[in-house]
């Protein structure tokens, strides 16, 4: 009983401490997919501003902006929403209403918005945690300077170009009131060799910039050192302490 009242407290100091340290920041560092790893990577570093409908899920930039479009509010009604195999073995809730407007993403960010990790058709709780998320974006736009992280899943029709077109419209929708707004982008490249291991930076403009990763590994698979890209960490700090 001890240690959940413990954890519980716990988790209202950190509630708290994350209310007050988003009141007073500059800038919010948050997810804009394309999966979880973002998020991690965020939160690991101590980075992380707050979650997004982003955070958890997949996606792809041409949804984030089609959801801009329409200020989310077609992403939790209940006639877009469907269950779903990921995976092959994995039941998850997809939104169908969104499309692509260039097959230039890995496959398994063009099936529709995927709610990975909550059934948000079958549990309120899920559900309100996700309106939760939508509205703190929102509410936030034209508010506060973001600096918004993508991951750019490897696949074999990758377009850098396309991308980055998409991420300067993106920020279009942020970039009110005389707010500064960043997106930082990262990809991969896979190597053969040890030795050929080094992260590329491109900034495209002043608010866009792109980091390229030359590893030995995809990131993903059941392996959680890979899957969460933690055998590159030495890569992903140079990547945060060069933004």
């Amino acid at each position: 009983m001890l240690k959940k009242i413990k954890i519980w407290v716990a988790k209202k100091v950190e509630n708290i401490r994350r209310s007050l340290q988003l009141r007073y920041c500059k800038s919010c560092n948050v997810s804009i997919g394309e999966n979880c790893l973002t998020d991690n990577i965020l939160s690991r570093y101590g980075l992380k501003s707050f979650s997004t409908v982003y955070s958890h899920c997949r996606s792809n930039i041409d949804y984030a902006i089609a959801l801009e479009k329409e200020s989310y509010k077609n992403l939790l009604e209940d006639k877009f929403l469907y269950y779903d195999n990921s995976q092959g073995n994995r039941k998850v809730v997809r939104n169908n209403n969104y499309s692509i407007n260039d097959n230039i993403f890995n496959h398994m960010h063009i099936k529709g918005f995927e709610f990975t990790h909550h059934d948000i058709l079958g549990n309120i709780a899920f559900r309100k945690s996700m309106e939760r998320k939508r509205d703190r974006l929102l509410n936030y736009k034209g508010k506060k300077n973001f600096n918004f992280f993508y991951h750019y899943r490897l696949n074999p029709n990758i377009s850098i170009s396309y991308i980055l077109k998409r991420a300067k419209e993106f920020l279009t929708y942020y970039e009110k009131n005389n707010k500064k707004c960043r997106f930082i982008i990262f990809t991969q490249i896979i190597i053969k060799h040890k030795k050929e291991r080094r992260l590329e930076k491109v900034a495209y403009s002043e608010s866009i910039v792109i980091y390229t990763f030359y590893t030995l590994d995809i990131w993903g698979g059941d392996d959680p050192e890979i899957l969460w890209a933690r055998n590159d960490d030495d890569l992903i700090k140079e990547m945060l302490h060069n933004l």
